[in-house]
């Protein structure tokens, strides 16, 4: 079964990439051409797109961190909780691959390993992500891009085409994300994570 936190990602977060989508389709119609007016639109929705998977990746932190705290006597699960959850670095910085790694690391497993072992397409995947988060940064700071990350980011634009690319791969890394916690806390602690 999947999380809460995968629920609500096929549910209300795909919903406001789907919102986006339609007013776009709306704006243009659904004949081939480039499409002028809908830059700033288009650049929406990859901002959109980053605070939806940083807000998955959140929730699946805190649900693992309530299953976690849930099997320690009563007394101790909100210390528990509240000391996995602490300082987190998706409460105040982007989902990039560091903070993902190092804020899962506190379950006791490494992410980007188990992922990849999950999932070979999960390398690709993280490079995509960073592509997102290049983008996003750029978009919603209005700055320019660090030499080193126009690299990562050659070949892309913050374009609805990129965006529905972006948000195929990001709904693949979070499908994995959610079956490897839930395999890894399974193994952890013997007990299903999300039933």
């Amino acid at each position: 079964m999947p999380s809460a936190a995968l629920r609500k990602w096929n549910g209300e977060r795909l919903e406001q990439l789907d919102e986006l989508e339609q007013l776009h389709k709306q704006l243009t119609g659904s004949a081939p051409g480039r499409r002028w007016i809908t830059s700033q639109l288009d650049r929406s929705y990859v901002v959109t797109l980053a605070s939806q998977v940083q807000g998955y990746f959140r929730d699946l932190h805190s649900e693992t961190a309530a299953f976690l705290a849930g099997l320690a006597p009563s007394h101790l699960g909100p210390l528990i909780e509240g000391s996995l959850t602490l300082g987190r670095t998706l409460d105040r910085g982007n989902p990039n691959a560091g903070n993902l790694g190092s804020d899962f690391a506190r379950f006791g497993f490494d992410f980007w390993d188990s992922l990849y072992e999950a999932d070979e397409r999960s390398r690709r995947r993280r490079e995509l992500l960073e592509q997102v988060m290049i983008w996003r940064n750029a978009i919603a700071h209005e700055s320019r891009i660090s030499a080193k990350n126009q690299k990562q980011i050659e070949g892309t634009k913050p374009t609805l085409t990129w965006g529905r690319r972006w948000r195929r791969a990001m709904g693949a890394l979070v499908k994995t994300a959610d079956s490897v916690t839930r395999d890894e806390l399974a193994a952890l602690t013997g007990q299903e994570p999300w039933t």
